[in-house]
């Protein structure tokens, strides 16, 4: 059975998740999130007001289920795809600097990540 195998080269011995990976663990994972959340993206300002309930195990589940060509079922995945679709145009300094602000806001500088580093040889 033929497959593909896409590897960040980058990544290679880091223990520093894909944007996209951490994007999706605040956005759709984190229980609580704060109320508003303030980015400038290309110059122009982004906000969203997030519902400062915890997410519901219904909720969880349908996070743990979803399709990125499926329509969003949730507030919080509406969110995810909308940032998600403006930041992949940025470069990779500008990513960072948008996840960094994003992690602070959503409680914390340091995360724990359920993947081992990739390892080059």
């Amino acid at each position: 059975m033929p497959c593909n195998f896409f590897l960040s080269t980058s990544f290679i011995g880091s223990i520093t998740p894909l944007w996209w990976n951490e994007l999706e663990m605040i956005f759709l994972h984190f229980s609580k999130l704060p109320g508003k959340l303030l980015l400038e993206i290309n110059g122009e300002g982004y906000c969203d007001i997030f519902d400062k309930s915890e997410l519901t195990e219904k909720q969880h589940l349908q996070h743990a289920d979803l399709k990125w060509y499926e329509h969003p079922t949730t507030n919080r995945y509406k969110i995810f795809l909308e940032i998600w679709g403006l930041r992949r145009i940025l470069k990779k300094n500008e990513i960072e600097s948008q996840i960094n602000t994003i992690r602070e806001w959503a409680g914390g500088k340091n995360f724990t990540y359920s993947w081992l580093p990739m390892k080059g040889h």
